[in-house]
């Protein structure tokens, strides 16, 4: 249909039409919906219509990645499967992070894995990430994990459990620091 004087063609029409569904999608999700929530948000669309929900969305929890299906056509399974793909890889580029982190602070003096070190950091206040084994067996070691993690916890430190595979050291546990000494 060719545009007449005063009218638009119907490709601008629709176009239009989309964006203000998804301003009002996304206002309402906004406002409503995750108003006081933290959970990342995946976007599940049609991939022609991705970049304009997120040009016009200002979801602050609104996730990079997508599933680019109509999610009419998804089972409840295939959503699933989506969104725990994204996570994954989310999670392993966060612990990847992590471990650099920790690793490049160790050699600064700003992180350890002894015992002593860390016990002392614990009363000096200055311990900003515990990282924890999950696969420890030994119940003396689980003992001073658990007092360790108390301990960072009650100091508004973060703890992070992760498999020995993940450990950015060869040890029950690690520790970034606030600061150096």
């Amino acid at each position: 249909m060719s545009p007449f004087h005063g009218w638009k063609s119907r490709n601008d029409v629709t176009k239009e039409e989309a964006e203000k569904f998804f301003r009002s999608v996304a206002k309402e999700l906004s406002d409503t919906v995750l108003r006081d929530d933290s959970t990342p948000v995946i976007l599940v669309t049609l991939p022609e219509h991705e970049h304009m929900f997120r040009e016009v969305s200002h979801l602050r929890h609104l996730l990079p990645e997508a599933i680019l299906k109509d999610p009419a056509t998804m089972s409840g399974a295939e959503l699933r499967d989506g969104a725990v793909k994204i996570m994954e890889g989310i999670q392993e580029k966060w612990v990847a992070e992590l471990c650099n982190e920790y690793n490049e602070d160790a050699a600064h003096g700003k992180g350890s894995s002894d015992k002593a070190d860390i016990e002392l950091a614990l009363e000096e206040r200055k311990i900003a990430n515990l990282i924890v084994c999950g696969d420890a067996k030994d119940a003396a070691c689980c003992d001073d994990v658990m007092s360790l993690v108390r301990g960072v916890l009650l100091q508004d430190g973060n703890v992070t459990v992760l498999p020995a595979g993940k450990m950015p050291v060869d040890a029950p546990y690690c520790a970034i620091y606030r600061y150096a000494e």
